[in-house]
């Protein structure tokens, strides 16, 4: 028969047990509120964070080019002006214009901009003009690159010339149902008696073959090109416009013994026009000449594109370079140690490469650290090693000597960041050959890349060691 103090006992036990049970569940609780907060910031900070973009290495191939500024040759020839006045041009410059179209005219008495002729209300532009325009401004905005601002006064001129021609035939039919235009009133008209592409400016290069070439037509700092200003006054005999008759056209260009060897065998080449990315075939032979070397090239298309220019940036593709084929974003500068080679030593528990460091224990005795370090590429006498695990100023020692060595010097390497490992890892890179997009490397060197390998594509996005995954 139990007595009371042993039912006390059994509610005091029961008691502890409800209590003890209700802990555990508090701490689980706990655990799996913590871990469920945890997967949900994580899951909140990985919608949000940017993603690191990847690209898997190929083989590839470009086609390797070399700049040059080449001399336009075309066949040009000059009008001059019969008499004296004021010189208003109809046709805009790159133009094609047929025989018997208006060119310009020579008003002797500035009628053609006289307000009581042509009437005060202006000209406005009809839908065919406004897209002419449009097509001009996107063109050049297209072409445009930032080492050509003087194309933009050029641009000016054009644009120019192209409003006052039609403002000029607006004029000219006014005067037509006026006067019956030409000869009345001072006014003459010039048609044209060729057909070909209209140019308003003289260099002193008309006429010119590829047989009159010589070295001192390339220096430009002693080139001098006269613009024909719409508007202008002009005298009798003076030069007014000119015409190039053909679309086949010449470029050369100064070849230096280089050069000479690599387009020796070339007979014809594809020219890159890198001011408006457009490219053209042409005829190639070399032609030598008392005071140099040069190269002809003969095209069959882009002369009206070019008829405003005498000197032409262009590219031209010798050979193709094969290799592993990366963006250009993806290429990365980084600096690193440089440590002579005898100073690298293995050890540590794993036996992995690294550093002797020298430092003092608590009693100020000397003694050594070793410091495990990352090669990342090697010359003959060097390694480069990472930044971060040593400073500049330590003393590194060697085991088979009492030689010492003090961290200071340091160099560039050019590389990527591989992303095999899912964080950011450098690999150095040779580049065999590269443009503005992407760049040919060598496969299979040491520390470097091989075919297949994922790396970060923007490497502006990622530092060292990031965790790109």
């Amino acid at each position: 028969m139990r007595t009371a103090n042993d039912q006390n006992k059994v509610v005091s036990y029961n008691q502890y047990r409800k209590r003890s049970k209700a802990g555990r569940m508090n701490v689980g609780l706990l655990v799996f509120a913590v871990i469920f907060i945890y997967i949900v910031v994580y899951i909140f900070l990985f919608v949000r964070s940017d993603k690191i973009a990847g690209y898997e290495v190929r083989e590839g191939s470009l086609a390797v080019s070399n700049s040059y500024r080449a001399l336009a040759v075309r066949e040009e020839a000059l009008f001059y002006a019969e008499t004296s006045g004021y010189v208003n041009y109809y046709v805009r410059e790159g133009e094609r214009t047929g025989v018997g179209n208006i060119v310009y005219s020579i008003d002797e008495n500035q009628h053609v901009h006289n307000s009581d002729y042509a009437g005060d209300t202006g000209h406005s532009l009809s839908d065919h003009e406004l897209e002419e325009l449009r097509g001009m401004i996107g063109q050049f905005q297209n072409s445009m690159a930032d080492n050509e601002f003087s194309r933009v006064y050029r641009f000016e001129n054009t644009l120019e010339g192209t409003l006052l021609k039609y403002e000029n035939y607006t004029l000219l039919d006014d005067l037509a149902s006026l006067n019956g235009l030409s000869g009345r009133d001072g006014l003459h008209i010039s048609s044209a008696s060729k057909t070909g592409i209209v140019a308003y400016y003289v260099d002193g290069y008309e006429g010119c073959t590829v047989d009159d070439i010589q070295n001192t037509m390339f220096d430009e700092s002693t080139y001098e090109k006269t613009i024909l200003y719409n508007n202008a006054i002009v005298e009798p005999e003076d030069p007014v416009y000119k015409l190039t008759r053909k679309d086949t056209w010449n470029l050369v260009i100064q070849l230096n013994e280089f050069a000479r060897a690599q387009l020796a065998d070339k007979s014809r080449v594809r020219i890159t026009f890198p001011d408006s990315d457009t490219t053209s075939l042409a005829d190639f032979y070399i032609l030598q000449r008392p005071d140099g070397v040069y190269g002809v090239m003969t095209l069959y298309d882009s002369m009206q594109t070019y008829v405003s220019d005498r000197f032409i940036n262009i590219e031209i593709e010798t050979e193709e370079e094969r290799g592993l084929k990366i963006p250009v974003s993806s290429i990365v500068e980084k600096e690193f140690f440089m440590i002579p080679k005898e100073y690298i030593i293995k050890g540590g528990r794993r036996g992995k490469e690294g550093i002797n460091r020298r430092t003092y224990d608590e009693k100020g005795n000397m003694t050594g650290e070793f410091i495990e370090v990352t090669i990342y590429a090697t010359t003959d006498e060097e390694c480069y090693v990472d930044k971060s695990t040593l400073r500049i100023g330590d003393i590194i020692m060697r085991n088979d000597s009492p030689d010492s060595y003090t961290i200071t010097k340091s160099g560039t390497l050019i590389g990527v960041y591989n992303m095999n490992k899912g964080y950011a890892d450098f690999r150095q890179i040779s580049i065999l050959y590269q443009n503005s997009e992407y760049a040919i490397v060598k496969s299979n060197t040491p520390y470097g890349l091989i075919a297949y390998d994922r790396i970060v594509l923007d490497a502006s996005t990622v530092s060292d060691d990031d965790f790109v995954y």
